[in-house]
């Protein structure tokens, strides 16, 4: 029970998402950006080819979900308007990151899930448009944006290696 991403894309993904989290969140703590310092946001999921990794634990009905995803390469990028400062490396904020600045972040547009009445919900990653929507209404079909390095407000760093962990919530909790 929870949110996954699936990559059905032929490249390796990262993965970021950001989610309203009362209960890790909403304790004192000051929003480092304009958006509520209950929102957590989390990163950077690997997620291989054909794989499947649940983010979030338990029910996700009623939720608003935010993500942004790009290929190793990022040649890819499924992106959106929502837009937050993120690092590089593997991390857990509340409230954003609004406190870093290139080459340790980047500013990324999220692109928003509204999650219905789901106890479980599912982001299916494909390359194309020609991949076929699913069937289930639990499963959003998330196809690349059109434009190269859509959402990114500043340009890869040449020669900078940006470490992620592996899959899995463990890699990134422990940071």
């Amino acid at each position: 029970m929870g949110l996954s991403f699936r990559n059905s894309t032929s490249v390796t993904i990262y993965v970021a998402f950001a989610y309203y989290s009362s209960a890790s969140c909403n304790k004192g703590s000051i929003p480092l950006i304009p958006w509520p310092s209950w929102y957590e946001a989390v990163g950077w999921y690997t997620i291989n080819p054909g794989q499947t990794v649940e983010v979030l634990n338990g029910a996700v009905n009623n939720r608003e979900i935010y993500y942004y995803a790009e290929s190793a390469d990022r040649r890819l990028v499924w992106s959106g308007v929502n837009y937050l400062t993120l690092p590089q490396n593997a991390f857990k904020l509340c409230g954003g990151a609004g406190y870093c600045a290139a080459p340790l972040c980047r500013r990324l547009g999220l692109r928003k899930i509204s999650i219905g009445n789901y106890r479980n919900y599912t982001v299916n990653i494909v390359s194309t448009s020609i991949q076929s929507q699913s069937k289930f209404s639990n499963v959003n079909t998330a196809v690349p944006g059109k434009r190269k390095n859509v959402g990114r407000s500043t340009s890869p760093i040449k020669g900078l290696r940006v470490v992620r962990p592996t899959a899995g919530r463990k890699s990134i909790s422990k940071q």
